[in-house]
């Protein structure tokens, strides 16, 4: 009974740890990274634009041309990245070495 119940306090605390979500980012880097090639997105954005304004003009037109797999894929990952800097501000604000005296 003592083992059930602490196996189930262990995964909660997983659940909400840093590293549950550290390995749903990477789960969802791997998805992306074996459907996407990053590398010829750069190339593809650098060749295509010279500024920054053409450049992001040139990402939106190829977001939405992309599949529907891309684009969750492309949701996931920042909804991913908003989770992880969310907790470092959290863990930021609780930690008393970045408190301010």
């Amino acid at each position: 009974m003592k083992k059930r119940i602490m196996r189930r306090v262990y995964l909660v605390w997983f659940a909400r740890s840093v590293y549950a979500k550290l390995a749903v980012f990477g789960v969802i880097l791997v998805a992306a990274s074996l459907h996407i090639s990053f590398v010829h997105v750069f190339s593809n954005t650098v060749n295509a634009s010279s500024g920054f304004l053409l450049s992001a003009k040139y990402l939106t037109s190829s977001f939405l041309a992309a599949d529907i797999v891309s684009k969750f894929l492309f949701a996931g990952m920042l909804m991913a990245v908003f989770m992880m800097v969310k907790d470092l501000f959290k863990l930021k604000k609780e930690n008393p070495l970045f408190a301010r005296n």
